[in-house]
């Protein structure tokens, strides 16, 4: 079974019986949704019989839905790499990678399907390991973008922490915030993330910590 190290990682990593599978998996979830999707409706969207499915992905329709599902997450974010690697502050970044994501969350029907579908396991330690590892795994890919503000380490922790954040409103929507508005998003970016950002918040509304102009972003008002 294909670990997810990073959001594209798993879609690289498959062969192209694997990747057949999972686009045919993709396909009938976004139709019938994963509790209605069998293996049999993997196997015909896919031309190929349900022994094959098996020896492709020995652990039945699990497995396969387990890697669909890591792909798709994966695809998600690679829409707004280059959004993120735009953005000028802080602030941008944030709001930019927390909106984009709950809209392509949105508008990907298979993968909210395949979320909902993840089951508890018997370990009240780790109830929900599929989600667990595609959270770890997009904060993995968002740290690097945070880095370019904050230092390694506050932008490792800042990463997890919006993750867990974005992942609790996608699989469970308030009424009272809409993390697909920008308004909503920029109240939260700034009364929750910004202040714990830095020790001095107002960091977080300058540009890139640059070994040649973070002397500068210091010392500049914004």
């Amino acid at each position: 079974m294909t670990v997810l190290t990073r959001p594209s990682s798993t879609a690289e990593a498959l062969d192209p019986a694997q990747t057949r599978l999972v686009e045919a998996t993709l396909s009938c979830v976004a139709r019938w949704g994963a509790e209605k999707t069998s293996l049999d409706d993997v196997a015909k969207s896919a031309g190929v019989s349900r022994a094959t499915v098996y020896r492709v992905f020995p652990g039945g329709k699990e497995s396969v839905m387990r890697t669909a599902a890591q792909v798709e997450a994966g695809r998600l974010f690679e829409h707004f790499e280059e959004r993120l690697a735009a953005a000028d502050d802080l602030e941008e970044l944030l709001v930019t990678g927390l909106v984009e994501g709950a809209r392509s969350f949105a508008a990907r029907p298979a993968l909210r399907a395949l979320l909902a579908h993840a089951s508890p396991v018997p370990d009240p330690e780790r109830p929900f390991p599929e989600l667990e590892e595609i959270e770890r795994a997009i904060a993995a890919w968002a740290a690097p973008h945070l880095a370019r503000f904050l230092e390694e380490g506050r932008a490792t922790r800042m990463a997890d922490w919006v993750t867990r954040i974005a992942f609790s409103y996608a699989v469970c929507p308030s009424a009272a915030f809409d993390l697909a508005d920008e308004c909503d998003v920029r109240a939260l970016v700034r009364e929750l993330f910004l202040p714990s950002a830095l020790e001095d918040p107002l960091l977080a509304r300058r540009g890139p910590t640059t070994p040649g102009g973070q002397e500068d972003a210091m010392r500049k008002p914004s």
